[in-house]
């Protein structure tokens, strides 16, 4: 956020100045060792061309503009000394406090310099009026308790009370500690300028695979997003279903939820799932190692993961947790369409080798400009607990849907 002279001479100079290769940054402000002449020869043209663009700016300075806000307010050349966003589409100023005030929840990358859209051109970042999508209501079970969050008592999700389910150690991972979203781990767009950073926006979609009892739905939901919800066990899809509606239906923040039955696969229509034995509610799995260890399957729907982006043009983040399924989905990909954000469990339980994870982090860059990870050793076998990282990817965002409804 800035004053408008400042925001106005940014914002040209990203527009007019060609941008350089994109920079993976993982700590701001890290200095980086060995940067070659090609680097500081783009970098060099990069500032010269952003101190002509200022120059341009300073002679402009009595050129017309246009502020419409969401307050009310509007007219040509407004200026009244308070900070104000320019919207990356249309180019209207807008009061930041009325911009802040109007989101679906307090994200800040959605008010960063080259990501903020006014409230005509993204309307679905603020809340209003939406129809909520569910597609079937779960029924009430006694044996269920709701737990808040500590961080924010409003994000609460309905758990199994029986202990040997395992359910509270996933909310606290997704909803107290907040693992999936890294505001740290952010990919550079112009050098000097703002970055995207990897956490949840309002108005984007969402598709949460391996959904469990809904968790990471609840969170994206409760951030103003749209989500996907896709999960294989009855028992699990059960519950995901009711805190999914619980809190896409909130009056203050509606948004749209489609759980949908079935297993990312290889295989388009049917797949087993294998449970295990101890009845641990995020380990079932559907990797072929499983049968030989004797756990108890059943057959379930099963849906390739490019069927599931083909069918959600709009979606722009995937999370997947899928119990050693994580690989061949990602691998299958052909086309990633609008996604821009990334973040998977790489599960060492069924890829122990190190050499086999660094493969699979090369090809994963392939698509994406950034990929960030815990650091480990090139070669040999993983040892630890747990036995699984969190892999975060990033790349560029498509432009932004300025519909009223995601495209889902």
């Amino acid at each position: 956020m800035t004053s408008r002279r400042r925001a106005l001479r940014l914002s040209a100079a990203a527009s007019a100045a060609p941008a350089p290769a994109a920079t993976a940054v993982v700590t701001p402000g890290k200095k980086r060792k060995g940067v070659d002449l090609a680097l500081r020869a783009d970098r060099a043209a990069a500032i010269a061309a952003v101190n002509a663009v200022h120059a341009a700016i300073i002679a402009q300075e009595n050129d017309r503009w246009e502020f419409e806000c969401s307050c009310g307010l509007k007219g040509s050349n407004f200026d009244d000394d308070t900070d104000m966003l320019q919207c990356i589409v249309c180019f209207r100023w807008a009061h930041e406090a009325c911009a802040r005030n109007g989101l679906r929840a307090p994200r800040y990358s959605a008010l960063r310099q080259f990501c903020y859209c006014c409230f005509r051109c993204a309307p679905d970042r603020y809340a209003g009026e939406r129809p909520v999508v569910v597609d079937e209501q779960a029924p009430r079970n006694p044996r269920l308790v709701l737990v808040s969050s500590t961080r924010d008592p409003s994000l609460a999700v309905w758990l199994r009370r029986d202990p040997k389910r395992r359910d509270r150690p996933v909310f606290n991972e997704v909803c107290e500690r907040v693992d999936y979203e890294r505001p740290k781990v952010h990919l550079e767009i112009v050098p000097g300028a703002p970055c995207v950073n990897f956490e949840i926006v309002p108005g984007e979609l969402w598709l949460d695979v391996g959904a469990h009892v809904g968790t990471f739905s609840a969170l994206a939901l409760h951030g103003g997003a749209h989500v996907v919800a896709v999960e294989p066990d009855p028992d699990n899809f059960e519950l995901l279903q009711r805190n999914g509606a619980r809190h896409a239906s909130r009056a203050a923040n509606p948004t749209t939820f489609r759980p949908v039955f079935a297993a990312v696969s290889e295989n388009a229509e049917e797949t087993t799932l294998f449970h295990h034995p101890k009845g641990i509610s995020f380990r079932h799995s559907t990797h072929a190692s499983r049968k030989i260890k004797g756990w108890p399957e059943i057959q379930v729907p099963a849906i390739t993961l490019q069927t599931l982006l083909d069918s959600h043009p709009g979606v722009v983040g995937v999370k997947l947790d899928c119990q050693g399924a994580e690989i061949a989905a990602v691998d299958s990909i052909r086309d990633w369409g609008r996604v821009s954000k990334l973040v998977l469990e790489y599960d060492f339980e069924y890829a122990p080798c190190l050499d086999h994870f660094h493969a699979f982090i090369s090809r994963l860059k392939s698509h994406f400009s950034l990929v960030h990870h815990p650091k480990l050793k090139s070669v040999g076998t993983f040892v630890g607990f747990p036995n699984g990282v969190l892999v975060f990817a990033l790349r560029h965002p498509s432009p932004p849907c300025t519909n009223n409804q995601p495209t889902n």
